[in-house]
């Protein structure tokens, strides 16, 4: 299964999709491009800014996804990233994901992203509050 930084973050932390992200996502072999690991940094550094985690606590929650996520070096998926990003009007970085999902369900907690990936008829896992 792919696994977008929407998703990881709520393993990492506590967040009103912990429950449902660690349900989607365990026992799975995971895989992301590396812009997961810098996604999830700069969302955990939000976290920072509130005194909600130190340097350190990032650092080891990198480490944690690094080690459960196995990363694709951008580069080696980065020109079907954009033309996915051109032909559907979306973000490159997010593009990187779907470029991957050839080989693999998505999961994600961002609509936007599911929506695309649903057009292109990937599989995929919407990651939201239960009603």
């Amino acid at each position: 299964m792919i696994v977008d930084a929407s998703a990881a973050v709520p393993v990492l932390v506590n967040h009103a999709l912990t429950e449902q992200a660690r349900s989607v996502l365990a026992g799975r072999d995971l895989s992301g491009p590396a812009l997961i690991l810098t996604e999830t940094a700069n969302a955990l550094w939000k976290y920072a800014i509130s005194g909600g985690m130190t340097a350190e606590q990032i650092n080891a929650a990198i480490r944690q996804i690094h080690s459960i996520v196995h990363t694709v070096p951008d580069e080696t998926i980065m020109a079907q990233a954009v033309k996915l990003a051109v032909a559907h009007r979306h973000p490159v970085y997010a593009c990187l994901y779907l470029a991957l999902e050839r080989r693999a369900p998505l999961a994600t907690a961002d609509r936007r992203m599911a929506a695309l990936a649903q057009q292109l008829l990937i599989p995929t896992e919407l990651i939201e509050p239960d009603s």
